[in-house]
């Protein structure tokens, strides 16, 4: 899977922080026995953070947000008849980030809602995580890891995701 985003943060003077996030993914390998592993997808996500000192190093920042993303596959699970080929929802993130010199850990819990597909009508949203994990290697450049485990109503419907990130802030 190879993927791109762009976040943007803003700042205000009272410790919070407004976060717009947009990416884009997509399987680079083609799909073969794997058809119900969604090809693609976008999402793009709003976030509030809020700044909390810990002593000298530390900082921890409790969030909230909602995110809207959308994946593709190219034909539905042949195991369940009907299953979906493009799913739509919008999903509540909620979680904390704690920061300690140059590395930084971020866990929280997702909250798919209004979830709508092209063939299934009835999918029920559950209950998934994230996890993120990452070192300031250069000046403004940034590595890390990352875990992301989307759930709804059957197993045609969910999602592990993991990758490596590597960012640059301007």
């Amino acid at each position: 899977m190879i993927g791109g985003g762009i976040k943007t943060i803003f700042i205000t003077k009272s410790n919070l922080r407004g976060i717009i996030t947009a990416e884009k993914w997509q399987i680079g390998e083609g799909l073969d026995e794997d058809v119900e592993i969604p090809k693609k997808g976008y999402n793009i996500s709003g976030e509030i953070e809020y700044q909390i000192k810990q002593g000298q190093d530390i900082m921890l920042y409790p969030y909230t947000g909602i995110t809207f993303e959308e994946w593709k596959r190219i034909r539905g699970n042949a195991t369940i008849p009907g299953s979906w080929n493009s799913l739509k929802f919008f999903r509540w993130n909620i979680g904390g980030k704690i920061e300690y010199k140059k590395i930084y850990g971020r866990a929280g819990i997702m909250l798919p809602f209004k979830v709508e597909s092209n063939k299934e009508s009835k999918l029920k949203s559950r209950l998934g995580f994230e996890a993120e994990a990452g070192i300031n290697v250069w000046k403004k450049l940034i590595a890390g890891l990352f875990y992301k485990q989307f759930k709804f109503g059957n197993s045609s419907s969910g999602m592990n995701i993991n990758g490596m990130i590597i960012s640059y802030q301007f």
